[in-house]
């Protein structure tokens, strides 16, 4: 009989967990630092489903759900117009100009937002993440200007 031993060495987790520097130089402590990436959203995703019917139910407007529904869906589409914008006006620029005008596209949509919107906390979280979304739009997929360095 041939018994063969498997080596573990080679193993697709193996071989992303030695890809990794370790967070802790304790091993106990780096073994509970990875995890697979699935795992976030099976905890989040719950706690989110329960936190989003938990304001629905105690919300006093009439049709609730459809306030829970458009109420995120217009901040993506904030976003993401945002992006495209900064895209747009930064379409004829090169090198730091794009990211500077990005982040005054971003800027000015988050200033935007916040002066229909209001000063709540939500609205600045989604005042910051449509700045970087400018930025972002703005600098994403652009080849680099010659002579500058890849990390």
């Amino acid at each position: 009989m041939n018994s063969t031993v498997r080596d573990t060495t080679n193993d697709g987790r193996s071989a992303g967990l030695a890809a990794s520097p370790p967070l802790f130089e304790n091993r106990f402590l780096d073994f509970f630092s990875r995890i697979h990436p699935s795992i976030p959203a099976l905890i989040f995703l719950p706690v989110i489903a329960i936190m989003a019917f938990a304001g629905v139910a105690l919300m006093h407007w009439p049709l609730p759900w459809v306030f829970a529904v458009l109420a995120p869906v217009s901040g993506l589409i904030a976003i993401l117009l945002t992006a495209g914008a900064a895209r747009w006006v930064t379409r004829d620029r090169s090198g730091a100009t794009v990211a500077r005008t990005g982040l005054a596209v971003g800027a000015a949509s988050a200033g935007i937002g916040l002066l229909i919107g209001g000063l709540g906390v939500v609205m600045i979280l989604l005042a910051a993440i449509t700045v970087v979304a400018g930025v972002a739009g703005a600098v994403v997929g652009r080849e680099l200007p010659a002579g500058s360095n890849r990390l």
